[in-house]
């Protein structure tokens, strides 16, 4: 669906070097945040450390805990962005329990769905891809972004993607978390010069 452009190279750039900051700022958050760890524990740490593709589901799947919208209870926002599942787990099961969701990611084994009305409308075998392919379903069907996930999806849009809007220039949550990885980077830079 998204072929590689400038848009792409700039997305791949940007997404490369933000989520290390984004699971810097996590670690020093899940002592204060559950939902947080638990991301963290259903992870090999050898596949933290070693594995980007493994890096950047983690970021995404922290990201509304890191950004979060105000939800009703019971609602897991996560699960509206970037779904994951375990190899096991059937397709049909899954869209049959995920009715009325916006665009999202899910992830079961190596393949990663972007979930439209219900149904898939495309597989991939990167995380990049579909997180670039869902952004284009929300774009092409114009669909508002989920409540659930607004400012995540904010962040990615005008952060990674570098499209900023008044919704992304007007949010205070956004904000206070882009100052926050600036401070991740900024210490992490004077940590590499000490």
């Amino acid at each position: 669906m998204v072929t590689c452009s400038g848009t792409c190279r700039k997305f791949m750039d940007n997404w490369v070097s933000h989520v290390p900051l984004i699971l810097k700022f996590a670690v020093r958050t899940k002592k204060r945040n559950d939902a947080v760890s638990k991301v963290f524990q259903t992870y090999e740490e050898s596949d933290i450390l070693n594995s980007f593709e493994t890096q950047a589901s983690i970021a995404l799947e922290i990201l509304p805990l890191l950004i979060p919208v105000k939800n009703r209870k019971g609602v897991v926002a996560v699960n509206y962005l970037y779904y994951v599942e375990e190899d096991s787990v059937s397709l049909e099961a899954v869209l049959k329990e995920t009715l009325n969701r916006p665009p999202f990611i899910l992830n079961i084994g190596d393949s990663f769905h972007i979930i439209v009305d219900n149904q898939v409308l495309l597989t991939s075998n990167s995380l990049c891809d579909a997180l670039l392919n869902m952004f284009a379903a929300y774009y092409v069907f114009s669909i508002a972004y989920s409540p659930q996930v607004k400012h995540a999806l904010l962040f990615i849009q005008s952060v990674i993607l570098g499209l900023e809007d008044e919704h992304s220039k007007k949010s205070p949550v956004l904000k206070m978390f882009v100052k926050n990885l600036e401070v991740v980077k900024a210490s992490q830079a004077l940590s590499k010069t000490a």
